[in-house]
């Protein structure tokens, strides 16, 4: 009868250590993965309310430029979670519109908008 068991140079597979070197390899790959994939959903969120605040302030402003030229004036509206706030000033026969919208993210995000809207009535002025 033979010796029972492998012989030592013919020896094939992977030993324990190196399963767990593997393991650990992997595992850290994975996290990097998990991490970048947190980070890619945290930025299209971030994206979609800068989206959401540029369409609002586009969205204001068209109307504002629209009205009839005594009626433009300073207003404020609050579209959750965004706050449109806008002002218009300046002289006899043009106003200055600023328009700024604000969002809670990481403290307090702001998009601003300005324009200017000429008095175009006949006459022009009051």
């Amino acid at each position: 009868m033979g010796q029972i068991g492998f012989p030592a140079s013919n020896q094939r597979g992977f030993s324990l250590l190196d399963i767990i070197i593997g393991l650990f390899l992997f595992s850290v790959g994975m996290l990097a993965v998990m991490k970048m994939q947190l980070l890619a959903t945290e930025l299209a969120g971030t994206a979609r309310l800068r989206s959401q605040a540029a369409f609002l302030a586009e969205q204001r402003m068209e109307e504002l430029l629209r009205l009839d030229y005594p009626l433009v004036g300073s207003g404020t509206e609050d579209i959750p979670p965004h706050m449109v706030t806008w002002s218009a000033g300046g002289g006899v026969d043009y106003k200055v519109i600023d328009l700024t919208v604000t969002w809670p993210y990481k403290g307090v995000q702001t998009l601003s908008l300005s324009s200017i809207r000429g008095d175009l009535r006949p006459g022009g002025g009051p």
